[in-house]
């Protein structure tokens, strides 16, 4: 991420904008899978009560919000690598230059609302029976269930509350802002779980479908009663 204020040389820039576009391309991966939940929890709450799929409307609504802010900063960065190349400066405000660019990019770029389209779409009907969610199962269960891990080992939130969270290779799920920050610049570590042997590769993370989809459920109300219940991870 960036830093604020942060003063760049020409030289360290075109790394900067690459590090950004690719926490960009991860973010935007995330905003697809919340996408498809939403879309499967919304069907799924529609066949249960009719009309009880709109608190999910307005998350999808605030989803696309959101990738619209992603479309401008990746316009932005993308012009700034086609201009400081052609700049003789000593430093650069890196941070100053793209929240500028965004509100420029903004004010022409619109904000696509295909995804709550697609959304309205499914909502109306479907083939999928409540329960045919092959990738998920809701269960009553203990502290852990049948996952692989009940909560961030870096954030110690619960996985149910997490904002993005990523999946790794294994099957372990974690915040996604504590575990890029654990990884840092290396290309993989150890996994922070206790008692796991495996490491972590931060190409390989993933955003949690399986979590995703839980939290989507929830939101639409599908999963009252069930406080403690948790998604199976394969």
């Amino acid at each position: 991420m960036s830093v604020a204020n942060e003063k760049l040389v020409p030289v360290q820039v075109e790394v900067k904008i690459k590090d950004r576009v690719f926490e960009i391309l991860k973010e935007r991966e995330y905003l697809e899978t919340a996408f498809e939940a939403a879309n499967e929890a919304g069907e799924a709450a529609e066949r249960v009560k009719p009309g009880s799929s709109a608190p999910l409307r307005v998350k999808v609504e605030e989803l696309c919000v959101a990738q619209h802010d992603k479309d401008c900063e990746q316009q932005a960065l993308s012009e700034l690598l086609l201009e400081y190349k052609c700049w003789s400066l000593t430093a650069f405000d890196f941070d100053a230059y793209i929240r500028k660019k965004k509100t420029s990019v903004a004010s022409s770029l619109p904000v696509d609302f295909e995804p709550l389209r697609a959304f309205d779409a499914a909502v109306r009907g479907g083939d999928m029976a409540l329960g045919d969610d092959e990738d998920l199962m809701v269960v009553g269960g203990g502290a852990n269930g049948f996952l692989r891990n009940a909560k961030c080992p870096l954030s110690l939130k619960n996985l149910e509350d997490l904002n993005e969270p990523l999946e790794d290779s294994k099957g372990y799920v974690y915040e996604a802002a504590a575990i890029i920050d654990y990884i840092g610049r290396k290309t993989s570590v150890q996994c922070p779980v206790a008692g796991t042997t495996h490491t972590v590769k931060r190409a390989e993370l993933k955003p949690s479908r399986h979590v995703m989809r839980l939290k989507a459920r929830r939101e639409a109300g599908l999963d009252e009663g069930h406080g403690d219940s948790q998604c199976i991870s394969p």
